[in-house]
């Protein structure tokens, strides 16, 4: 099985299981030949901001960078002291992330898996955030869509991922996770009959089949990318009105 599928298993296990209080342990985990130490290179876009606003779409299109969530709750009591996924939803806030990933894949294999990764910035955008062409709905009506959603995502960063692979050359280009963080919340959970925001984008593992064809795929490096991870920056509806 692919590495990346197996990694996304995993990732995907891990929420379940932080939800459900099971303990996921992976200590009898083997590492074999054809799984060694994923590294994951993540970037973060945002889509065209919607004007005016998309009610079928969660948020308007940017990351959150502030924490204005009173205004939401207009009445009752919101949750008060820890907030989970706090903003702003940053370089760093994703950092966290992968490093939260790694400790517990760690501790949870003895040590046998040890995933590292990297946020890479764009140096057009103070935060860091790269910009789609589109709107998020507009990416969110099929796989097909969710493929170029990812493809659009490395090559707006392709320059900058391949500077860095260039200053890293231990990175084994092999066991590289390409990870896209967009903005907004996941169409992850969804009620079909009175879902209101149903453009949101689904997380989703892309694999070759999801592009349209072979000469769609992203190029890295001289080689093409056929498949990697797409994630919202959060699942925390508290935040989107």
């Amino acid at each position: 099985m692919h590495i990346i599928f197996r990694f996304f298993c995993l990732f995907i296990f891990i929420n379940f299981s932080l939800y459900s209080n099971i303990n996921f342990n992976l200590s009898n985990f083997k590492v074999s030949n054809t799984i060694s130490n994923p590294f994951i290179i993540a970037v973060m876009v945002e889509f065209q901001e919607e004007i005016p606003n998309n009610p079928l779409t969660s948020g308007t299109g940017s990351f959150l960078d502030t924490l204005e969530i009173d205004m939401i709750w207009k009445t009752g009591l919101r949750c008060d002291g820890f907030i989970v996924d706090r903003p702003p939803h940053d370089a760093d806030y994703f950092t966290s992330q992968i490093q939260a990933l790694s400790h517990y894949f760690s501790k949870s294999s003895n040590n046998n898996i040890d995933i590292q990764g990297t946020v890479i910035q764009s140096l057009n955008d103070d935060n860091g955030y790269y910009k789609l062409s589109k709107q998020m709905e507009e990416y969110s009506y099929s796989d097909e869509h969710l493929s170029e959603l990812f493809k659009e995502s490395l090559e707006l960063a392709k320059d900058d991922i391949e500077q860095y692979l260039l200053v890293n050359p231990d990175i084994d280009f092999d066991e590289i996770v390409f990870t896209v963080f967009h903005a907004g919340i996941g169409q992850d959970f969804s009620f079909p009959t009175f879902d209101p925001t149903i453009y949101d984008i689904k997380s989703a593992y892309i694999e070759s089949s999801m592009f349209e064809d072979d000469s769609n795929y992203p190029i890295i490096n001289g080689q093409e990318i056929t498949s990697g991870i797409l994630l919202p920056e959060t699942q925390n509806m508290i935040f989107f009105d």
